[in-house]
């Protein structure tokens, strides 16, 4: 059975908290992913993948798209079974 909630360690907040309230949306997510694969994997598919001067960007990760449009976020949520609000 997978989790309603999911228990986020993230930066939004300096304790462990639920992913998906208050601060925490989730960016840290795209953040991660896009530092390990940079490009490869879900962000090669992904619409907040882009290109400037030169080197791929997450547009998420810049803080210019909303991080629900993310994919690596997306698959995230799914895999977890969270529900959000």
């Amino acid at each position: 059975m997978k989790n309603e909630k999911y228990i986020c360690r993230c930066s939004a907040y300096n304790f462990p908290h639920t992913f998906g309230e208050g601060a925490c949306d989730g960016r840290a997510i795209a953040q991660d992913y896009f530092e390990d694969y940079a490009g490869l994997g879900t962000c090669y598919k992904c619409d907040c993948l882009g290109k400037y001067n030169g080197r791929l960007h997450c547009s998420i990760a810049d803080g210019v798209e909303k991080p629900q449009y993310g994919k690596c976020i997306q698959i995230f949520i799914e895999k977890k079974g969270i529900k959000l609000k």
